[in-house]
Order: structure tokens, then sequence, then C-alpha cells
């Protein structure tokens, strides 16, 4: 089966199988758990607070602010919604791998998703192997 690919990460394989779905709620689960080194803390507020007075600070002087990491985007969306004022679409991350169901021999990029099918975590090995 020939699968939709993107750029390959660590995340990808860590996670295989899940859904965009599930790993959004997998992060999210982690971001709510108390932060072993803080009493009181969770992972999730343990966010540098001067630099989300700079956020807020530009934010309401009309900048538009984005998060920018090496981390996964899925990663960085579920630790930041919710607590960062950001829209998602302005946190920029790396992209791990998704395969598309019942693509059979299809080239991934004449890839077409339908209602029917569901997008999951995988591996891109061709990428590996040329890496």
């Amino acid at each position: 089966m020939k699968k939709c690919k993107t750029k390959l990460t660590a995340v990808a394989t860590a996670f295989k199988g899940m859904t965009p779905e599930e790993f959004e709620a997998y992060v999210k689960a982690y971001r709510d758990q108390p932060m072993e080194s803080y009493e009181g803390m969770t992972n999730g507020q343990a966010f540098y607070k001067p630099m989300l007075q700079v956020i807020d600070y530009l934010q309401e002087n009309d900048f538009s602010v984005y998060i920018v990491s090496g981390t996964d985007r899925f990663i960085t969306r579920g630790l930041a919604d919710g607590v960062v004022n950001i829209p998602l679409g302005q946190m920029i991350g790396s992209d791990e791998s998704l395969v598309a169901s019942g693509q059979e021999d299809k080239d991934g990029l004449e890839c077409t998703l339908d209602s029917q099918e569901t997008q999951v975590s995988s591996e891109d090995k061709s990428a590996a192997q040329a890496a």
C-alpha cells in the first residue's frame, strides 16, 4: 500500500498508528499532568512568564505573534493551546509523517483523503533511508 507522506520525524515513529485527534489528546493529557519538579504546577503552566508578558504586550500593540519551534507542530499546538493566546494557525513546528488509509498503489502526490478514510502517524521509511 502506498502512503501519503510528509517529512519524517522521531515523533512519527514513537506515536505510529495514532490519529491526529488521539495524538492531540495525548499531548494535552501530558500538558495537564503535575510537573514532577515543581509542587502545585502542571506541565502546561511551565511557560516562561516574562515571555508570556512579551506576547501580551505585542498583541496589545497590534503585532501578530507566532510560535516557531523545531518541535513537532502537533506537540507545539497541544501544549500551547488554551495556555498562550495565539491562534493554532500561528503555531509553526516540524511535521510528522501521516498515512492516508486506502491509497493502495497510488503515489503519495496523488492521494485524496475521502470521508471514509483516516490519517494516522506512520514512519516514512523512504525518508529514513535517504537520511
